[in-house]
């Protein structure tokens, strides 16, 4: 994998500032739904019909437990959703620096074994979370 700084090309979509306005747009509604308007928790549709948690189970209470300073409980509700906090934090400070900066941006290539091996290293994440939900009894 290489990683280089270069020029945004002309006419090419700035994804950094496209992605911290998503990003910050959410961390705002996030706030409002948590703290201002208090929003009742949500069952999982998929739980409900088939019996076994869906990937994302616990994810709101994961964030619910990460917005108290509660880590091992936003862990074990579900691995992976303080993984993302954490991970769209890091690419949204990036994305606002690189926004405000100027024209440089990272980009990074993959060859094909890297890139097989990236999608083979998140399915195994993935499957791994959901293993450990069905697992916990979620």
């Amino acid at each position: 994998m290489t990683v280089e700084w270069r020029a945004l090309e002309a006419g090419a979509v700035d994804h950094e500032a496209l992605w911290f306005a998503v990003l910050a747009a959410c961390g705002v509604c996030a706030a409002v739904l948590l703290y201002g308007i208090g929003l009742p928790p949500v069952g999982c549709l998929f739980k409900a019909v088939t019996g076994v948690p869906c990937l994302t189970c616990g994810a709101g209470r994961s964030l619910l437990c990460l917005s108290h300073g509660d880590l091992l409980c936003a862990v074990r509700s579900n691995p992976l959703a303080p993984a993302g906090v954490v991970g769209a934090a890091a690419y949204a400070i990036y994305a606002g620096a690189a926004w405000l900066a100027g024209p440089g941006r990272l980009r990074a290539r993959v060859s094909a074994g890297e890139s097989l091996l990236l999608r083979s290293a998140a399915t195994a994440m993935l499957l791994a979370t959901w293993a450990w939900l069905i697992v916990d009894g979620r």
